[in-house]
């Protein structure tokens, strides 16, 4: 059964009331705690599978709730836990890395391994495990939270800035801060803000630059590092507008700052877009999965270029100038701190001949203004090339067309428009890649087209041929009403280029408002379902025999499941059956609303 809020913290409760200091200061779930004099914010979550190829793969979501932003803000500890029942242990991360993913998008998912979770209950103890998603989980049984609680900075020492957590996108998150910081844009925004008949052009370049050559992203550069991508920078404003030094700034007011930022923002994504828009020449090919050999970061080399004799002469990896520039970029410099990490950082790489003096001329030539501007080796592979004969064209039921001499944004487009969330679950991959994830590839980052406003992935790393069978068999199995079909390179040029535009969120959604002010409206809208039914309970549900195709919308049958991706587990062996349309949901939800008397504010959106 799937516990609620209450339930959560009678077993937290349970857990500390050993120790005779712990004291419940104000709320059910989340709660403010103290315990040895410490305090804490506690979030407990239930852990559930995370409906991967892989079944060891369990998950704890963090949703967006409004009394999550004073605790972001808090300088008390924010404690996030996932609780297995069955095995009655929690699951934490690191507490620094997830206060700053509070509030980030709607779910943030964290990962667990069901076969640990069953090893610290067999074993009764403490169990960590590294993640694919460069971050780590911590097991232990549930009794013990009070001494996790009282050790949690000993298990998680790392403080560092969030950059990418949970992602392989840190190359992402570097060129977005890059080009943020980078003043040699400020010419090509003025000539963006004419275009668009902006009278202000003269003043939001003025403080544009201002802000660069003052240094100031980089003093606030957490502020923007938080984010995977550009296209999340909207949230990175409200924060860098909240710092002290920016409030005090002598511009006419916070919103002519905010809408600077904004418009700059906005002319950001257009550079980061029409690097994805580049269509490769007609003779260049995309390499299959199976020539893949390296990923995009693996194939970037800053560092060999600047190593000659034993000795570094430049640094140009952002990954360690974002870690010295705390240290250096600054009015009083520390540059033993600085020293430090870059002989770490470099010995890993090459052996080393450098000595002091070395290493403090490498940090006096460091020019904060321009230093992230510097070109990386790009390693080339030997790719075979061949003539690019046909294109990849999707008629939809309507008559609309998408063809473009990019096959895999037509791919990726018609994947977004059509139901991501039961594609995911078809088990259809490439190179052992899911063709939709929820998470990036270690090895294929560069070729996962993000869709949904970043919820999902698309693999294109195909052949145009097998994206063409590929979408063929989804609309089988799925029973979409489009015809994809390939086209010579003549017939798409005599019918017109049809620009495809890239992916964007486009689908109904159903928002559900909780009595709590707890607002749900996921990508997903299967999951907004499971929300609900987790909050109502699925026992209750079940009395209501709601029915689809002639079948309780809840069962417990474990028999009638298997194999069936459209049933999703609701806790206590139940599942709930989310093969219904859209609009079905909605009325499905707002049956058990009424019935049930949830209090409940649904909306089709």
């Amino acid at each position: 059964m799937s516990l609620s809020q209450k339930d959560h913290k009678q077993r937290l409760e349970e857990a500390l009331q050993g120790n005779v200091t712990y004291k419940s200061l104000q709320g059910v779930i989340p709660c403010r705690i103290i315990i040895d004099g410490n305090y804490y914010n506690i979030y407990v979550k239930n852990l559930s599978p995370a409906y991967f190829p892989n079944k060891d793969v369990w998950r704890a979501q963090l949703p967006s709730l409004d009394v999550f932003a004073e605790m972001k803000d808090s300088t008390i500890p924010f404690i996030f836990l996932g609780y297995d029942e069955e095995n009655d242990v929690y699951a934490t991360w690191n507490p620094h890395k997830v206060k700053q993913r509070l509030n980030e998008a709607l779910y943030v998912s964290f990962y667990s391994r069901l076969s640990k979770q069953i090893a610290a209950r067999e074993e009764d103890r403490f169990v960590r495990e590294k993640l694919q998603n460069d971050g780590e989980v911590l097991i232990f049984p549930r009794l013990k939270l009070s001494t996790y609680l009282l050790n949690s900075e000993l298990f998680f020492p790392d403080k560092s800035d969030y950059v990418a957590m949970g992602s392989k996108r840190r190359v992402d998150a570097n060129d977005a801060y890059r080009e943020l910081n980078n003043n040699k844009n400020i010419s090509l925004f003025a000539k963006y803000l004419v275009e668009k008949d902006c009278d202000k052009v003269n003043s939001y370049c003025h403080w544009l630059k201002y802000l660069i050559n003052q240094n100031l992203f980089s003093l606030h550069r957490k502020d923007f590092l938080a984010c995977d991508t550009i296209y999340q920078y909207d949230a990175a404003i409200d924060r860098f507008l909240k710092n002290e030094d920016i409030q005090t700034l002598e511009i006419d007011s916070e919103q002519q700052l905010r809408n600077i930022l904004r418009r700059y923002v906005e002319f950001l994504k257009t550079i980061f877009e029409s690097k994805e828009d580049v269509v490769p020449d007609e003779d260049d090919v995309q390499e299959t999965p199976h020539e893949k050999s390296s990923s995009s970061e693996e194939s970037i080399d800053y560092d060999s270029p600047y190593y000659k004799n034993g000795k570094i002469t430049k640094v140009t990896n952002p990954e360690i100038l974002h870690q010295i520039e705390p240290h250096l970029n600054t009015t009083y410099q520390e540059l033993l701190p600085a020293l430090n990490l870059l002989n770490r950082y470099y010995s890993a790489k090459f052996e080393l001949k450098m000595e002091f003096k070395d290493w403090v001329k490498l940090i006096h030539e460091i020019d904060w203004n321009t230093c992230y501007d510097s070109k990386p080796v790009i390693k080339e592979d030997k790719v075979t090339k061949r003539k690019v004969t046909h294109i990849l064209r999707v008629t939809f039921g309507d008559g609309r067309v998408l063809q473009h001499l990019n096959s895999a944004r037509v791919f990726a487009k018609v994947i977004e428009e059509c139901y991501p969330d039961l594609i995911t679950e078809m088990g259809l991959t490439a190179a052992g890649v899911n063709i939709v994830s929820t998470e990036l590839s270690e090895k294929y980052s560069t070729d996962q087209m993000p869709i949904c406003d970043g919820k999902y992935y698309v693999m294109t790393n195909l052949s145009t041929s097998d994206k063409c069978e590929i979408l063929k068999k989804i609309a089988e199995e799925l029973g979409l009403d489009y015809k994809a079909e390939l086209v010579s390179k003549e017939q798409f040029e005599e019918s017109g280029t049809f620009v495809c535009d890239l992916p964007s969120a486009s689908r109904k959604r159903i928002k559900v408002t909780f009595p709590d002010g707890r607002i749900v409206q996921n990508t997903q809208v299967m999951q907004t379902l499971v929300d609900v039914v987790e909050y109502a309970t699925p026992e209750r549900v079940l009395t209501l025999d709601l029915r689809i195709g002639g079948k309780n919308i809840i069962t417990n049958n474990e028999a009638e499941v298997k194999g069936q991706n459209k049933y999703k587990s609701v806790g206590g062996g139940y599942y709930v059956n989310t093969g219904s349309s859209t609009n079905d949901k909605f009325s499905q939800i707002n049956e058990l609303n009424m019935k049930l008397n949830l209090n409940l504010q649904v909306e089709l959106v």
